[in-house]
């Protein structure tokens, strides 16, 4: 979902996350279970940084092949690319980083010294290395960062922002090692029944068309639910498919 999405619907959270926006270093986790929204919030959150002048890098797990995350090498590697890519895009090496240390020394020494900007680093369905045997030493590579930012001023221009759909103290159960427990963490609800509502006027509104089984979208407890809608495009014949509310 796009950053200005006319179907997008604010939550409260987003006001406090987006004000964290105009500051630099900031670390800001967002938490939920899937299809409530996460990545959409992360989305206006970086196009906020953005605007705030701040360089942003985009590091989706979801993107990732087994390969890339079979070993602790093969993902600090593999996010080293996407972050030169972005960065350094005239640099066509291929830094091979096989530990937390030689990864922090290479984004000080390549990176945080070389761009004069703010940077944030956004990692998208971090929770993948769940089930990992490193996912501790990764997790805590992550916190050690946030000691550099008060010593340093390349670190005090970096920012992280990590989602998540696995609560946090699953994947690291150290509170003074985990990156899950400093500056804005932000835990995503299912939509209220007025929200659901507000959400169905607006689709109907930018559509023309109503939530398809609209009855459907509300559990007992009043909450909504993920559910797909459909509409039929009424010049093309051509049905489109709109998650809600992620």
């Amino acid at each position: 979902m796009l950053s200005d999405d006319p179907f997008y619907m604010p939550r409260s959270n987003d006001a406090h996350v987006l004000e964290r926006a105009q500051s630099h270093g900031e670390t800001v986790t967002i938490e939920a279970p899937r299809q409530l929204g996460k990545s959409s919030l992360l989305q206006r959150y970086l196009t906020a940084c953005q605007h705030a002048g701040q360089r942003v890098v985009l590091i989706d797990f979801g993107l990732f092949t087994e390969r890339d995350l079979e070993t602790c090498a093969g993902l600090l590697s593999s996010i080293a690319i996407e972050i030169q890519h972005e960065l350094h895009p005239d640099d066509a090496s291929e830094p091979v980083l096989n530990n937390p240390q030689r990864f922090t020394h290479w984004l000080e020494r390549q990176i945080l010294t070389h761009v004069s900007e703010a940077v944030v680093l956004a990692f998208d369905e971090a929770d993948r290395v769940f089930d990992r045997d490193y996912r501790r030493n990764f997790f805590t590579m992550l916190r050690s960062w946030q000691n550099r930012r008060a010593r340093s001023q390349d670190w005090h221009r970096l920012g992280l922002a990590l989602v998540i759909s696995t609560e946090h103290n699953l994947l690291i159960d150290d509170a003074t090692a985990s990156p899950f427990n400093i500056g804005l963490h932000v835990v995503l609800r299912p939509f209220s029944l007025a929200e659901g509502q507000q959400l169905n006027e607006r689709y109907q509104q930018h559509s023309g068309f109503a939530l398809a089984n609209e009855e459907g979208c509300y559990d007992h407890s009043g909450s909504t639910t993920a559910k797909t809608a459909h509409r039929r495009n009424a010049d093309t014949g051509r049905t489109s498919v709109y998650q809600t509310p992620g």
